[in-house]
Order: structure tokens, then sequence, then C-alpha cells
């Protein structure tokens, strides 16, 4: 019997270790719970706080947005005025300035066409201004001529005669003979 009490004890032992460690367990697990439970009422109640401050905080801001929404309007309408005024001086702006473009550039394509043309005239000009200096040259050259053979002839019929038939003199002849020969 002694075996079986000792058997019996040291099965109790046994049990009474597991059962030892089974009570710890659940220990450890309810004091966990109790700690998640303390957490869980502390996050409720600053929840709680922090709602009511932020009801409190929205009462305050709609009552602000209800005193200044009629100062707000005129300020709002203002406004717009101010935009749609901007808009349209924009747009003016915009149209004004695409005129003076175009007339710059109506004003840039007739001045170069004037130019074209008075440089064509220009250049007209100047071929009759050399025909012109070519028949004043071959005119005072015709003129040079004649001036010298009147003035031969003069001189020829102031000298006495000599003979009936007279030789005109042979001497060399001048600088505008030489051009007529030479033309």
């Amino acid at each position: 019997m002694s075996l079986n009490l000792l058997a019996t004890a040291v099965q109790d032992a046994a049990l009474i270790d597991a059962v030892g460690r089974v009570a710890t367990a659940q220990t450890v697990m309810m004091v966990c719970m109790v700690l998640v439970l303390v957490l869980a009422i502390g996050a409720a109640l600053l929840s709680y706080n922090t709602m009511k401050t932020l009801g409190r905080t929205l009462r305050a801001l709609e009552k602000v947005i209800d005193e200044l929404a009629p100062r707000a309007e005129p300020l709002i309408d203002g406004v717009t005025r101010v935009a749609v005024d901007a808009s349209a001086i924009t747009e003016t702006v915009r149209r004004k300035s695409n005129d003076l473009l175009e007339t710059v550039e109506d004003v840039n394509e007739r001045l170069r066409e004037l130019t074209d043309a008075a440089e064509k005239r220009v250049r007209q000009i100047g071929t009759v201004l050399d025909v012109v200096q070519a028949e004043a040259e071959e005119l005072m050259l015709d003129a040079a001529a004649t001036a010298r053979g009147v003035h031969e002839a003069a001189h020829v019929l102031r000298e006495p005669r000599r003979s009936s038939v007279r030789l005109p003199n042979r001497r060399a002849p001048t600088d505008l003979e030489k051009d007529d020969d030479e033309e």
C-alpha cells in the first residue's frame, strides 16, 4: 500500500504541478485581459472627451460661419466682378495687341513694296541720267568741235589772202579734237 500511496502521491505531485501551471497561465491571461479592458476603457474615455471637444469646435465654427456669411457675400461678389473685369480687360488687350500686330505687319509689307518700287525708280532714273549724261557729253563735244571750227574759220577769214587756194594750217590736234577722232 505504501507503494500505491507513493505512486498516488507522485501522481498527485505531477497533477498539482500541471494544475499550478494552468492556474499561472490563467492568471497571466486574466491580468492581460484586465490591462486590455483598462486600455479600452481609457481609449473610450479619451475618445469621448475628444468627441465632446470636436463637437464644441464644430458648433463654434458654425457660429463663426453664420456670422461671417453676410459679410463674405459682398466680398465674394466684389472679387467676382473684379475677376470678370480683369478677364474683359485681358481680352480687350489681347484683341488690341493682335490688331496692332496686324497693322504693323501691313505697314511693314507696304514699306517693303514702296522700298522696292523706289529702288526700281532710282535705277530707272540712274539709267536715264546715264543716257542724258552721254548725250550731254556728245553735245558738248559737238559744240566744242563746232566752236573750234568757227574759231578756225574766223582765223582763216581774218588772215590776209596769200594765194587763191589756201590750205588750212597743219598743226597738232588739241585734246578735244583727239577725243572727237577716237569716237
